[in-house]
C-alpha cells in the first residue's frame, strides 16, 4: 500500500470520527436541553445512538467532558461574534458599544447555548474533565477578556478614556464584564424582574451602562454623540451578518 492510499484511508478515518463526534455531541445537547443533567449518562447516549458504551468510552471518558465540549463549542461561536464586534469601523466606546450589542443579541437568539456554556463553565463541571480541557476553556475565557480589556485600553491610549484618581482600566474592565453577565442574564428572562416593574429592563441597563462610562469620561460622551444611530450601524453592519439575523 503507497503513502497516497495511507494517506487517504487516514483522512476519510478521521472525517467519519469527527462526524461521529458531531452525532454524539448534538445528541447529547438535545438530553441535556429537555431532560436535564442528571439524565445525560453515557449508558443513555449509547441507547440514543446505537453506538455501544465502550465505543463511547474512547472518546469521552464521562458526561462531564460531552458538556464541556459543547460549551467550548458555543465559547468559541460567541468569541468569534465578538472579534466581529471588536472590528466595527469607529471609535473604541463604539466597539464596546457593539460587543455589548453581540452578547445581547446572543443571549437573545442563543438562549441554549448560553445556558450549556454557564453550565459547562462551572468548577463542578470542569474539575471532572481531563486537564487539557480545562486548559481549553480558560484560554477562551482569556480571549474574551482581551477583547474586553483590549477595548478598554485602545481608549485609553487613544485619549478618549482618562480614568478618573482611583479607577483604572482593569477596575472598568471588571465591571464592564458583570455589566455583560447581567445583561445576558436579563436578556434570557428572570423572574424576580416582574418584581421590578421595569418596561424595558435590558434598555434599562445600557442606559445605566452609558451613564457609567459618561461617568469615568470615555468619549465621546452620550450627550455629545448619537448612540442610537451607532447601535443601528452595529444592527445593519455587525449583528445582521451573525447566525440568526439582527436583532427585532
Amino acid at each position: 500500500m503507497n503513502t497516497l492510499e495511507v494517506s487517504t484511508i487516514s483522512e476519510g478515518k478521521r472525517s467519519e470520527l469527527q462526524r461521529r463526534d458531531a452525532l454524539h455531541l448534538e445528541i447529547a445537547r438535545g438530553i441535556f436541553l429537555h431532560e436535564g443533567y442528571h439524565s445525560l449518562t453515557i449508558s443513555r447516549l449509547a441507547k440514543a445512538t446505537g453506538f455501544s458504551r465502550p465505543t463511547l468510552y474512547e472518546r469521552f471518558n464521562s458526561k462531564e467532558q460531552l458538556i464541556v465540549e459543547l460549551g467550548l463549542r458555543c465559547q468559541e461561536e460567541l468569541i468569534a461574534f465578538m472579534e466581529g464586534a471588536r472590528s466595527f469601523p469607529g471609535r473604541p466606546r463604539e466597539r464596546m458599544v457593539a460587543i455589548g450589542e453581540v452578547i445581547r443579541h446572543y443571549a437573545d437568539r442563543y438562549t441554549d447555548d448560553l445556558r450549556i456554556s454557564n453550565f459547562s463553565g462551572t468548577d463542578f463541571v470542569l474539575e471532572k474533565v481531563p486537564p487539557g480541557l480545562r486548559d481549553r476553556y480558560t484560554n477562551l475565557d482569556m480571549q474574551l477578556l482581551a477583547l474586553i480589556q483590549g477595548t478598554v485600553e485602545e481608549a485609553v491610549e487613544s485619549g478618549d478614556l482618562l480614568c478618573p484618581p482611583g479607577t483604572s482600566a482593569r477596575s472598568l474592565t471588571l465591571t464592564l464584564i458583570a455589566l455583560f453577565e447581567g445583561l445576558a442574564s436579563v436578556q434570557r428572562g428572570l423572574a424576580m424582574l416582574e418584581h421590578l416593574a421595569i418596561a424595558d429592563p435590558v434598555a434599562e441597563i445600557i442606559r445605566s451602562a452609558h451613564m457609567l462610562l459618561d461617568g469615568y469620561g470615555w468619549r465621546p460622551l452620550s450627550s455629545e454623540w448619537d448612540y442610537a444611530e451607532t447601535e443601528r450601524r452595529i444592527r445593519a453592519e455587525v449583528i445582521a451578518g451573525m447566525k440568526g439575523g439582527a436583532l427585532d
